[in-house]
């Protein structure tokens, strides 16, 4: 397992970090329990290699933060489901919520730079914190659409 995901899970014991191994072709998860449900961490790359370009620096990886809802979206609500959550992701800053048409999977995802060598933990669990929070607002307000129990145009004004 990469060090900088032993070292979360060393410093952020207030998520229930539990470490999952690579299995072959993958790169080892760290999940957190984020708003009652698992959260996936993986570092998938250096920000050189992510974005192809010019490294940002030396010593900077991404994070990327998954935090699966307890629903699957109806396939059929995919659209209404796709505006309400770019709606709700205009409202964000940093963290936004997916929907996948193929499984009906909605989530969050977060992308999060972090320096391994001196990783800030108090940044860390701040954005952890908002992702709890975000949920916790939004994911009741997503579901009815997601199961094709309510429309766009009746979830958005409801929204907060």
């Amino acid at each position: 397992m990469p060090d900088i995901l032993n070292t979360l899970k060393a410093n952020l014991n207030q998520w229930n970090p539990q470490v999952q191994p690579a299995q072959a072709g993958s790169v080892p998860h760290l999940f957190l329990t984020v708003a009652g449900m698992s959260a996936v961490v993986a570092q998938i790359s250096t920000a050189q290699k992510l974005s192809g370009a010019e490294p940002l620096a030396d010593d900077v990886d991404v994070l990327q933060i998954f935090v699966e809802m307890p629903f699957k979206m109806d396939v059929s609500a995919f659209a209404e489901t796709a505006k309400l959550i770019s709606v709700i992701n205009a409202k964000l800053p940093t963290i936004g919520f997916i929907a996948n048409p193929t499984n009906g999977q909605v989530a969050v995802r977060y992308m999060h730079l972090i320096n391994p060598n001196e990783p800030n933990f108090t940044l860390l669990n701040e954005a952890l914190s908002n992702i709890d929070v975000i949920i916790d607002i939004y994911a009741d307000e997503i579901k009815p659409v997601a199961t094709g129990n309510r429309t766009f145009e009746e979830a958005i004004d409801s929204l907060p």
